[in-house]
């Protein structure tokens, strides 16, 4: 046995059994740390990967970010007949801001093109058109995190139904949800259940939940869901942006922020009673 291997095994580094020689536990501890140096500078020779970023939409913090292409696959479809062909794209994006995971899928076809000119060159080039899904929707308007407290749930199902008629760019039907979503309103403030929409804003202004001027507003609101309903109305962005105002509005005044109030009237501390001076 030579001398390194001799005193390895009196040092109780390396055991001897039938003339070979094994690690010990102990032996084993005192290579771990040269063990960890080694893949250490092993992995400092190893290039880092390319990080590849893509611009999209985050469904966290909203607006157009820098995303991380975490995961990706591509696939292309044989169309069977030799000649065309589709072509799928899925990726999980990362927002490099709030750190919100999505999915983006382009699908394309062979026979779907476009034509655009290169603004370098000036030349005419065909490109694919391209088909996006994402996964969650981008939200064309930001939705108010109150009302996912609301507490009646047909309320809050009728403002997220809207909501995701909005995402999915779908106005008309989601003009006949705030219709819906004002309707449960109206309820919630006191109207009878059973009556009509021209009823149960009477009934709100007689009772002084509504004033002239939002009793107007609520009924040319009203009317919008029911042209969207009735009479195959599209609205534009700025007038959903309207709608949704008015309709919000008032079912925060109704649902919310009552509770809110009494909540702000017991964290409110009390006037300090006064004592009256004596009189000299």
């Amino acid at each position: 046995m030579e001398s390194t291997a001799r005193h390895a095994v009196e040092a109780g580094l390396l055991s001897a059994r039938d003339g070979k020689l094994a690690l010990t536990h102990a032996g084993w501890l005192s290579i771990q740390p040269l063990m960890v140096a080694a893949s250490a500078e092993e992995a400092s020779r190893t290039p880092a990967p390319v990080l590849q970023l893509e611009q999209a939409p985050c469904p966290g913090c909203g607006g157009q970010r820098a995303c991380e292409v975490v995961a990706e696959h591509n696939e292309r479809i044989d169309g069977g007949d030799g000649m065309t062909s589709a072509f799928v794209s899925v990726r999980t994006l990362r927002c490099r801001g709030c750190g919100t995971l999505s999915v983006v899928r382009d699908d394309s076809f062979s026979e779907d093109e476009d034509h655009v000119q290169d603004p370098r060159t000036g030349e005419w080039v065909t490109v694919p058109v391209l088909t996006t899904t994402r996964w969650p929707e981008p939200s064309i308007r930001p939705r108010a995190t109150w009302l996912a407290t609301l507490a009646d749930e047909t309320a809050r199902s009728l403002a997220d139904e809207v909501h995701r008629a909005l995402a999915a760019n779908l106005p008309t039907l989601a003009a006949m949800g705030v219709r819906a979503l004002l309707d449960r309103t109206f309820e919630l403030a006191g109207a009878d259940a059973g009556a009509d929409f021209s009823a149960k804003l009477r009934q709100l202004r007689e009772a002084g939940v509504l004033g002239e001027r939002e009793l107007e507003t609520m009924r040319v609101v009203t009317d919008a869901g029911s042209a969207a309903g009735h009479r195959g109305w599209r609205p534009e962005p700025d007038e959903l942006d309207t709608i949704l105002d008015a309709a919000e509005a008032l079912l925060h005044r109704v649902a919310v922020q009552p509770e809110r109030t009494e909540r702000l009237r017991s964290a409110v501390p009390p006037r300090p009673v006064r004592r009256r001076a004596r009189p000299i």
